[in-house]
């Protein structure tokens, strides 16, 4: 037995699976390394520009964007073919990365970096409706149990690149270079998508359903129902997410104060923090799911969260060492993110997957689109509220 083979075994992929899987990481790889130097971008120029400001109204800014997109996304999803509107989706990850490059060209300012991060929010929310929804119709409930962890995977060595990037790369004269390097990204993302369907087997009825919209929502987001519950489940994860990143960026600026030393910091931070995250994600095999079980896994993350919450709320009252709070914050932020886009991320799509496909579609369509930015703006309107009025 070759050592491709035994490693195929090893992580659960079937032989007739290998191409598939092979092209889906490929592609995840290709769109996450596109949308990490994106956000690596905007974030050197929003850490320049008065951070504990302009990270909460960007915020804002983003979730209000992408409930629109989100509502556009949802229009087309059932009126065109799966592969006419993925495509297109790319090429609009395209267009809006070449916007940014020449805003980026002309304009360091406050204003622009807030832009850059509104355009980075649009774009991964447009690419990972596109990714995911491709994959929910491609694999079956048994296949994502085995599969959709690994093909997730394909982002975290991209976004290890990306943290390498922002350790390397100081100034914001650099940026533009790196939106041009992530439109490239987008473009062979498109080219593994092309294959991926050359080679797909996909029912074309089941990616063009004209059903009515008000009754899918009525039975996916009823209050009983279970994705009901799950999205704003993901909301609130969505919310600490975004706090413990906002969080975590003031920490290192505050300590650091250089660009080049904040950069750098960060940088390392992302880069161990995707590492160890893919080394679990390629580790979970079906029979981790199979032994833990989707319902529990799917409650590491909140339990994890409230327990270091917990801690948190202790430590900003009794603890005034700079240097500890640093630590905490970065240890809080790395074990956040690990579990989230190891297990909480694959586990919420898999409990989408019994469902039929257009209600499977619209369901992730809805808790990426409509939930996901609630959760961001949230955050962005308490942060910016807490900016005004720090004695609260």
């Amino acid at each position: 037995m070759d050592f491709r083979t035994e490693l195929t075994q090893k992580l659960g992929i079937r032989e007739h699976e290998k191409k598939q899987v092979i092209l889906f990481f490929l592609h995840n790889f290709f769109i996450g390394i596109g949308s990490i130097l994106i956000y690596t971008s905007a974030n050197v120029i929003l850490l320049e520009n008065h951070p504990e400001f302009s990270l909460p109204v960007a915020y804002i800014s983003s979730a209000v964007l992408m409930m629109i997109v989100g509502k556009v996304y949802e229009y087309y999803e059932h009126r065109l073919q799966l592969q006419t509107l993925s495509s297109r989706v790319l090429l609009t990850a395209c267009i809006l990365s070449g916007f940014i490059i020449i805003g980026t060209m002309f304009d360091h300012s406050i204003i622009m970096a807030i832009a850059i991060m509104v355009g980075y929010r649009v774009i991964y929310l447009l690419v990972n409706l596109e990714f995911w929804g491709l994959s929910a119709l491609l694999f079956d409930v048994r296949q994502s149990k085995r599969l959709f962890s690994i093909i997730g995977a394909g982002d975290m060595p991209a976004k290890m690149i990306g943290a390498i990037l922002a350790a390397l790369i100081h100034a914001p004269s650099a940026v533009p270079f790196l939106i041009a390097f992530s439109m490239l990204m987008f473009i062979l993302a498109l080219s593994t998508q092309k294959k991926t369907f050359n080679i797909a087997e996909i029912n074309k009825e089941e990616t063009h359903h004209q059903h009515s919209t008000s009754t899918t929502i009525k039975q996916l987001f009823s209050r009983g129902n279970m994705v009901f519950r799950v999205s704003v489940g993901y909301a609130l994860i969505v919310t600490i997410a975004i706090f413990i990143e906002y969080s975590f960026f003031l920490n290192v600026k505050h300590k650091f104060h250089a660009q080049h030393d904040v950069t750098a910091f960060i940088g390392k931070i992302l880069f161990a923090t995707y590492f160890i995250g893919l080394i679990i994600k390629l580790a979970m095999s079906q029979r981790f799911l199979e032994r833990l079980g989707v319902k529990t896994a799917i409650f590491i993350l909140p339990a994890l969260s409230f327990g270091l919450s917990t801690l948190l709320v202790f430590l900003l009252r009794n603890e005034s060492n700079e240097h500890l709070l640093l630590i905490y914050f970065c240890v809080y932020y790395l074990a956040f993110e690990v579990i989230r886009r190891t297990i909480f991320d694959p586990v919420f799509l898999i409990l989408f997957q019994p469902l039929n496909s257009h209600q499977r579609l619209k369901g992730h369509t809805l808790a990426k689109g409509l939930y996901e930015p609630i959760g961001i703006g949230i955050t962005g309107l308490a942060l910016l509220f807490l900016y005004y009025f720090p004695e609260f």
